[in-house]
C-alpha cells in the first residue's frame, strides 16, 4: 500500500470536517469529531493524529473566521500545517 502523504491527509480530512459541518448545521464540535474519527478508520492509525488535530484547527479557524469561505480557510490550514506537523512530531 502506498505511503500517504501527511499534509495531503490532513487537508483532506479538514475539508471532510468542514463538509459535515456544512450539511449539519448545528452540529457540535464533539459531533463533527466523532464522525471524522470515524471516517479516518483504524487502518489509518498513524495518520489518525494528523487528521484530528487538522479538523480541530479548521473548525476553530471557522469559528473565528466566520466570514471566510472554506476555499479560504484550507489556504490558511495549508500554510498553517508545517507548524501543526512539527508541533506533533515534537511531542
Amino acid at each position: 500500500m502506498a505511503k500517504i502523504n501527511p499534509q495531503v491527509f490532513m487537508l483532506n480530512t479538514a475539508s471532510k470536517a468542514l463538509e459535515y459541518q456544512d450539511e449539519r448545521k448545528n452540529a457540535s464540535i464533539e459531533e463533527i469529531m466523532r464522525q471524522i474519527i470515524l471516517s479516518i478508520g483504524s487502518e489509518k492509525k498513524d495518520l489518525q493524529i494528523f487528521g484530528i488535530a487538522a479538523a480541530n484547527e479548521i473548525l476553530k479557524m471557522k469559528r473565528a473566521f466566520a466570514q471566510l469561505s472554506d476555499k479560504e480557510l484550507l489556504q490558511r490550514l495549508t500554510n498553517n500545517i508545517p507548524r501543526i506537523i512539527e508541533g506533533i512530531e515534537a511531542e
